[in-house]
């Protein structure tokens, strides 16, 4: 799932990748950070804007398999921790993408139906895996404390 970007962290509401309608294709452009099995992953589920003007409502996924031209798994993190978990930048550079690939209405499509966007679903994902998040902080914590703690005496 690519949507953490360099300058906006896992703030959702803050994507600069782009997908442009270019005929029958998307093109994206773009940079994804801290993306879990961005290193080795067969296929990418990949967060754009379709127009930038538009905010959230334009916010779409789009499926994108190894391979595909533009797309660049970036080299595993070498992390401090969590690494069994590999993490990578994902760059999207002039990546077509053909529009049965985009998960979601065109903001025609939308317009039309007066349906919610992506980002809700984009905002569900992250909003479940939060208290997960927090009480891997809360170990990595304690265990820093027991090991200090153990160190000092």
């Amino acid at each position: 799932m690519g949507i953490t970007e360099p300058n906006a962290g896992s703030d959702i509401s803050s994507i600069k990748t782009t997908a442009v309608k270019d005929g029958d294709y998307y093109v994206l452009n773009g940079t994804k950070r801290f993306i879990t099995n961005g290193y080795s992953a067969n296929v990418f589920v990949i967060w754009a804007t379709l127009d930038p003007s538009l905010g959230r409502e334009a916010y779409r996924s789009f499926i994108i398999t190894r391979g595909t031209p533009g797309l660049i798994p970036g080299k595993k993190e070498d992390k401090l921790g969590i690494r069994a978990s590999e993490t990578a930048e994902v760059y999207m550079e002039d990546c077509r993408v053909h529009k049965d690939m985009m998960m979601g209405d065109s903001l025609e499509a939308a317009a039309e139906k007066k349906a919610a966007a992506g980002f809700s679903g984009a905002k569900a994902m992250f909003d479940s895996t939060r208290p997960m998040v927090g009480s891997m902080g809360v170990g990595i914590g304690r265990s820093a404390y027991d090991f200090a703690v153990e160190w000092c005496q």
